[in-house]
């Protein structure tokens, strides 16, 4: 080609995302990094504030969270450079989000019009936020970049995921650690991924909760398998799990004594500690009142905002709420009926599409579903969306599930010998 001959115009992903792969000098992808940012940011927001249940404790920057800040940027930068024509989100992803974004909308106007709290509100907005700013950020992400982040978040989680085992977490950081740690089995290196992953188990083991147990493990064995079909364990792998395996033993019998006194430990403070029997029968309480409110306005709900008054058998006190620990009771009692019949309709279109592709998926892709499966069981136990963490969690699951195939094609198509083996369509494929 000569070198008057014009350029050939850029490649379209098949789902609807911009181009595939960008030459190396194409210059830094502001709109990815500034999301990626709020990735960092989540995990060192569940290193500081382990035990935050709300909104109100974070890593905050003038009374605001730096992941919404970050967020906003990310939308107003990627949103214009959508709208000037320069890049194109997955169409899929758009569709969704406008959905939900109506239904949210629809929301926040009953909310207002019934003088809910505006800054429920607005806390309730996070898994919008997050959505809009990851598809639209990860639509103008070179391979390269995605790659690199890829690599760096699972070392960063290492030593944080080493902090909260011995400081203690709650259920948000075994979560967000069991999300990074799955994805890295299938994409790290040994000598990084078994460790973080045994660390990961650990602390959901010692964290005492149930649903982190009931909803966070098994995407972690799903994970370990892929793996360990893709890539029989070799030397550093077994090196990595042995000394992993007898650091986390030397600690647990330094603080239990024994291992049969340490798992007795484990089963009391998950199952059998009274303040977990109290706590399952608010829950009835809170099931029990929502289901009123639904019946009362069963065709737009509450809105946005609504509080209720409950008694809490854990605390022995009465206060304002607005969870129910469930997120398929908290969408009807919010949008009303209609709106969450939509809603969970187009839940239910996605996962059967993904089912259907699973055989095509690669490894990286499936562990990724997995995690949000993961996460959708977990919304039955848990308020979810009131969680700016786990709402960022979700956001960034779902754009790795979408992106995944184009970063490997983009690989296949520069020639890098380790992405030719991330791109198997194979569920068998390596995925480094």
């Amino acid at each position: 080609m000569s070198a008057s001959a014009p350029a050939a115009p850029p490649q379209r992903a098949p789902g609807g995302g911009a181009t595939a792969h960008r030459a190396a000098g194409a210059g830094v992808p502001v709109v990815f990094l500034l999301a990626q940012a709020a990735v960092v940011v989540n995990l060192l927001d569940v290193l500081l504030h382990p035990t935050a249940g709300s909104d109100a404790e974070g890593v905050k920057l003038a009374g605001v969270r730096v992941t919404d800040l970050l967020a906003v940027a990310a939308i107003g930068l990627g949103g214009a450079k959508w709208l000037a024509g320069r890049t194109a989100p997955h169409r899929g992803a758009l569709l969704a989000l406008v959905v939900v974004t109506a239904a949210w909308s629809g929301g926040t106007l009953v909310g207002v019009a019934n003088g809910n709290d505006g800054r429920l509100m607005f806390g309730q907005w996070h898994l919008l936020l997050y959505g809009w700013a990851f598809v639209l950020a990860w639509a103008d992400a070179p391979a390269a970049w995605l790659r690199r982040c890829e690599s760096l978040l699972p070392v960063l989680a290492l030593p944080v995921a080493a902090a909260l085992l011995v400081t203690g977490g709650g259920g948000d950081p075994s979560t967000v650690l069991g999300a990074i740690a799955a994805l890295a089995l299938v994409r790290s290196r040994a000598l990084v991924a078994v460790p973080l992953a045994l660390l990961t188990v650990a602390l959901i083991g010692v964290g005492g909760q149930r649903a982190a147990l009931l909803f966070s493990l098994p995407p972690l064995a799903l994970a370990l398998l892929l793996r360990w079909r893709a890539r029989p364990p070799r030397g550093d792998a077994v090196a990595a799990l042995s000394g992993s395996v007898a650091v986390l033993a030397l600690a647990g019998l330094a603080a239990a004594g024994t291992v049969a006194a340490f798992a007795a430990d484990l089963v009391e403070a998950t199952f059998r500690r009274t303040g977990k029997a109290q706590s399952s029968l608010s829950r009835v309480d809170q099931a029990t009142i929502a289901w009123q409110h639904v019946r009362e306005s069963p065709w737009l709900g509450e809105g946005l905002g609504f509080q209720y008054a409950l008694y809490d058998r854990p605390t022995n006190r009465s206060a304002m709420t607005s969870l129910t620990h469930d997120v398929y009771l908290d969408l009807p009692l919010r949008l009303g009926v209609p709106a969450t019949a939509v809603l969970l309709l187009l839940l239910v279109a996605g996962l059967v599409q993904a089912l259907l592709l699973l055989p095509r998926l690669l490894p990286l892709q499936v562990a990724a579903l997995g995690v949000l499966v993961g996460l959708l069981g977990k919304a039955a136990v848990e308020s979810i969306l009131d969680k700016p963490r786990l709402a960022l969690l979700a956001a960034w699951l779902v754009v790795t599930l979408l992106h995944a195939r184009r970063e490997a094609g983009a690989a296949h198509r520069a020639g890098d010998p380790a992405a030719h083996r991330a791109g198997d369509l194979a569920l068998g494929g390596v995925a480094r």
